[in-house]
């Protein structure tokens, strides 16, 4: 389901073709440099959609989403970031809310930096994909 919201978002908003990586292990990164941007699910299940990318990734996404050319990272590529998160989190919640129930979303947080660690509690259900 996420891949499904996240394949749509990058086709309808920025025009290019998002491909999942097979036989790549996917795990979320503990230690890596870049983005970080989430938002949180609650309502009968609760959890985190996650989107990780790497600085310049980052500023490409967000040149595609606002039709402009970003080269450095600042508010404009940290908000665009946050958006596409809160997007293909809330394409994904629309699938679920399916066999779940009703859904809400927090608004997207979104870190930027070097040597961003990452530690998750454990839960019952954790899904990753890595694309390109």
């Amino acid at each position: 389901m996420f891949v499904c919201a996240a394949e749509e978002v990058f086709t309808a908003m920025l025009g290019t073709e998002l491909r999942r990586d097979a036989g790549v292990a996917a795990s979320i990164p503990r230690e890596f440099d870049g983005f970080m941007s989430f938002v949180g699910l609650t309502g009968d299940w609760i959890g985190t959609g996650f989107l990780f990318c790497d600085g310049k990734i980052g500023a490409d996404l967000a040149s595609r989403l606002l039709m402009s050319k970003l080269d450095a990272v600042d508010d404009e590529v940290l908000d665009a970031v946050g958006d596409l998160t809160n997007m293909v989190v809330g394409g994904m919640k629309n699938y679920l809310e399916e066999y779940v129930g009703p859904l809400k979303m927090s608004i997207p947080t979104v870190v930027y930096g070097k040597r961003l660690s990452t530690r998750t509690m454990k839960g019952d259900l954790a899904v990753s994909a890595r694309c390109s």
